[in-house]
């Protein structure tokens, strides 16, 4: 049976996990040598802290690169950890990531692209 919660709930005891990127940052600060994602292809692990900190630089390159809340940054890339970073990087600072698949042909590309816009 799942527990009963109430919007109280959500409002205090997960106020620090409302946006993706919060579940991120409280991990890191409660638990930072824990580990966060496992890169299995590469037999490689990154902590919490780890992963706070990659993000947080990487959001920090997009703002100076001109990105700004509410932008899209589209990709078109394996998913690798370094992947998974950049996600979270646009999280942080409100820009709408947009995977697409790597199979995808140009004219699907050019589509979906349209498509959120």
């Amino acid at each position: 049976m799942l527990p009963s919660l109430t919007l109280d709930d959500f409002e205090t005891t997960f106020a620090d996990r409302h946006l993706i990127h919060g579940v991120v940052e409280k991990w890191s600060r409660e638990k930072p040598t824990a580990i966060a994602l496992i890169d299995a292809d590469r037999d490689k692990r990154t902590d919490w802290s780890t992963f706070d900190r990659i993000t947080t630089a990487i959001s920090q390159e997009l703002l100076r690169a001109g990105f700004q809340k509410g932008e899209r940054f589209a990709t078109v890339l394996p998913l690798t950890s370094e992947h998974v970073f950049l996600e979270y990087a646009c999280f942080k600072i409100g820009v709408i990531f947009v995977p697409l698949d790597m199979r995808l042909g140009p004219a699907e590309l050019i589509r979906s692209l349209e498509a959120v816009d």
